[in-house]
């Protein structure tokens, strides 16, 4: 399931079309999600991943009818979309009861590209505060780690603000028993990971490589 990134402001419900088709090439099925976002709908990040939760439970409810093993569900995310994806896993508290009631919100792997981890930092809240809000300490994973989260995947570049905050919050999940292997692309920056970029065929690889 792909959740495509826009800092929470706006959302290309296309833009992860090459990576969908790649895969559902390799067997997969795939579903890219539309969620409500800020400049489209006016609604904060709590709307969002309330959003997320509901698509990935929808999908679990109906995977005989759409072909899917409801026990292996990956959500990809890449930037504000890696914050959705890998929020799908958190914050049960977000969890709408008649929907998750019937099929759980939460993914079984977790492939995450420069997520925004942290909600509470400058750099998010100079383009996303809007959208954010006061939310950002109750919805930051990078300080909510605990063990139990999904297998993880994070493709990282090193020219990218975010790589000290990822590559940091990567080895708080493993020292708390969490998976997390975190592949680093040198002078990537973020947002690297689109169909024509020098670093796009390693990383289809490396994400391809993980899922098997």
């Amino acid at each position: 399931m792909f959740f495509t990134g826009g800092g929470w402001m706006y959302l290309n419900v296309n833009f992860p079309t090459p990576q969908a088709e790649y895969l559902t090439g390799r067997g997969a099925v795939t579903v890219v999600v539309d969620y409500r976002v800020y400049c489209r709908d006016g609604v904060s990040i709590v709307e969002q991943v309330k959003d997320a939760k509901a698509a990935m439970s929808w999908v679990r409810a109906h995977a005989s009818k759409l072909g899917v093993d409801p026990h292996r569900i990956a959500a990809f995310g890449g930037s504000s979309g890696g914050h959705i994806a890998l929020s799908t896993a958190m914050f049960e508290q977000l969890d709408n009861p008649k929907v998750e009631r019937a099929a759980s919100s939460r993914p079984n792997l977790l492939v995450l590209f420069f997520p925004c981890v942290d909600e509470t930092t400058e750099i998010e809240l100079k383009y996303s505060a809007k959208a954010i809000q006061t939310y950002g300490p109750e919805l930051s994973p990078a300080l909510h780690v605990a063990p139990g989260l999904p297998p993880m995947f994070v493709g990282q570049g090193t020219a990218d603000p975010l790589y000290d905050e990822n590559r940091a919050y990567c080895a708080k999940l493993i020292a708390a028993g969490d998976l997390c292997h975190m592949v680093e692309y040198q002078g990537a920056p973020h947002g690297f990971f689109r169909q024509g970029n020098a670093w796009y065929p390693a990383a289809l690889a490396d994400m391809d490589a993980f899922l098997v």
